[in-house]
């Protein structure tokens, strides 16, 4: 079989390269499906730390209520007041109970109660108006006292259930500091409904989730409402992540399992609060989005391919075509045709053996 010049161009030229580039893209496939899957696992993770930056807004927002409650001159006033046996001594009492009523009613769809512990005096008043004296609740034993009192600064405690609506509550709660002791504490009690509904928005992927844990190492957040209340070690983890989670750190993109379904993970730890969040996706859709990105590398070898068989067919076709009217003209002057008429463009090789 004879082959012409576009043939013979196709197969020294096209058909190296498209070699070429089948090896470059054996050799580096174990390369790009690692690279790939590192990409996925970064992007796992940004979307897990943007999650965690709306949680830290979320309690930030409540932290900035109990700092303003322990500075107010009202609170400070009546608990410097020494002249007061009870707080409904004192010429703030009235005052005092007004600051709580109105914090509470201006937070009133999270915040269940907003309350100042007066250490002088031994009592909690409550923004509802109820009084709790120390001779009846010992309020030292409560999660909020004997962090605030070892860390003299606002804290988060873990969640719990509240005893009126059942829902899942925590306590953020700030020392009142008079002469540079604690001399009282105010807090809020924050219904977690509204961070639960604002983290239920949120969708890594297409079918991913988050999970968010409180510094006791219960989940407060999952989708699976029967998860939650659960510890780390009781939901059924694989090794790798329960440690992971147990020992606060921070890890990117790792595969787990949890009640035997596989996952992939990304862990994000809020130090300021001791909570942390994980960023879930399952397995399957990790392995379609590796696949995915790798097809469009793939896609992308065979474009190259594709190209270069066009630009080798152009440039055959623009050899080989004054060739042709080459051929047709000798062919007349050898038919004794000396009127031939041949046009001549260009300056190359074949042009000159045109105008000769």
């Amino acid at each position: 079989m004879k082959l012409g010049i576009v043939q013979k161009l196709m197969i020294g030229i096209l058909l190296p390269l498209v070699v070429i580039l089948s090896i470059i893209g054996v050799l580096l496939g174990s390369s790009v499906s690692s690279t790939v899957e590192r990409m996925v696992g970064e992007n796992l993770t940004a979307q897990t730390a943007s999650a965690a930056g709306d949680v830290d807004t979320y309690i930030q927002k409540y932290y900035s209520v109990a700092e303003m409650l322990s500075q107010s001159r009202v609170i400070i006033n009546i608990v410097s007041d020494t002249g007061k046996q009870r707080l409904v001594d004192s010429l703030y009492y009235a005052d005092l109970l007004r600051e709580l009523q109105a914090t509470r009613a201006y937070y009133q769809d999270e915040v269940l109660s907003a309350w100042l512990t007066d250490l002088g005096a031994g009592e909690v008043l409550l923004s509802d108006g109820t009084h709790i004296f120390a001779k009846d609740v010992d309020f030292t034993t409560r999660e909020w006292y004997p962090m605030v009192m070892e860390q003299k600064t606002t804290i988060l405690t873990s969640a719990y259930a509240d005893n009126t609506t059942g829902t899942m509550v925590v306590t953020i709660a700030s020392p009142v500091m008079v002469n540079n002791q604690v001399a009282a504490i105010v807090g809020i009690d924050v219904d977690l409904k509204g961070l639960g509904q604002a983290l239920n928005q949120i969708v890594l992927g297409d079918t991913g989730y988050v999970t968010l844990y409180d510094c006791n190492d219960h989940i407060i957040y999952h989708p699976n409402s029967d998860l939650i209340g659960l510890t780390i070690t009781d939901a059924a983890y694989s090794k790798n992540m329960e440690q992971a989670l147990l020992s606060k750190e921070s890890v990117e993109g790792i595969p787990y399992t949890r009640s035997g379904n596989s996952y992939y993970g990304s862990t994000v730890y809020l130090p300021e609060f001791d909570y942390h969040l994980l960023g879930v996706l399952p397995a399957a859709e990790f392995a379609r989005q590796v696949a995915g990105t790798i097809q469009l590398v793939v896609l992308g070898f065979v474009a190259c391919a594709v190209l270069l068989a066009v630009v080798v067919t152009l440039l055959a076709i623009s050899l080989t075509r004054p060739l042709k009217r080459l051929c047709v003209v000798t062919d007349q002057l050898a038919d004794g045709k000396l009127e031939v008429e041949y046009s001549v463009r260009g300056r190359d090789e074949i042009s000159q053996v045109g105008r000769s």
